[in-house]
C-alpha cells in the first residue's frame, strides 16, 4: 500500500505469466493499493518473435493484449532515447586532458559522427 513499485525489463517477460496478468496485477497496485508504478521496457524487444512457432502465436497474442490495454493502464509513458551525442557528453570527463601531443589527430583517427552513422547508433 501507498509504495513506488518498479518493474524493471518487462520485455524479458516469462512465458509462464501472462501480460493479461501483469497488465492486471498494475491495476489492482495502482487502483486499489495507492501504489505508483513503472514499468520500464525495451519497445524494440517487446515481445519479439525470435522463438518457436508456437511461442511465436503466444507472443503475438500478448503483443496484442499489450497494445490494447497499455493506454488503459498506463497513465503516461515517456520514450527515452536521447541521441547519441548527448550520452557522450554525459559521460565524457568536463576535463578530458587534452594537452598531449597526439591529441590533436583523433579526429583523423576516429569520428564520432561517422562512427554513429556507421554503425547506426541510438
Amino acid at each position: 500500500r501507498d509504495t513506488i513499485v518498479c518493474i524493471d525489463d518487462f520485455e524479458r517477460l516469462s512465458d509462464k505469466i501472462s501480460v493479461q496478468d501483469i497488465l492486471g496485477l498494475i491495476c489492482e497496485l495502482k487502483e486499489n493499493k495507492g501504489c505508483l508504478v513503472f514499468v520500464i521496457y525495451n519497445e524494440n524487444e517487446l515481445f519479439k518473435n525470435d522463438k518457436s512457432n508456437q511461442q511465436n502465436t503466444e507472443m503475438a497474442e500478448n503483443k496484442i493484449i499489450f497494445e490494447k490495454y497499455k493506454e488503459k493502464v498506463f497513465d503516461f509513458q515517456i520514450h527515452f532515447a536521447p541521441p547519441t551525442r548527448e550520452q557522450f557528453s554525459i559521460f565524457m570527463p568536463k576535463n578530458l586532458e587534452k594537452n598531449f601531443d597526439t591529441y590533436k589527430y583523433f579526429t583523423d583517427i576516429i569520428s564520432i559522427d561517422e562512427l554513429l552513422e556507421d554503425h547506426h547508433f541510438t
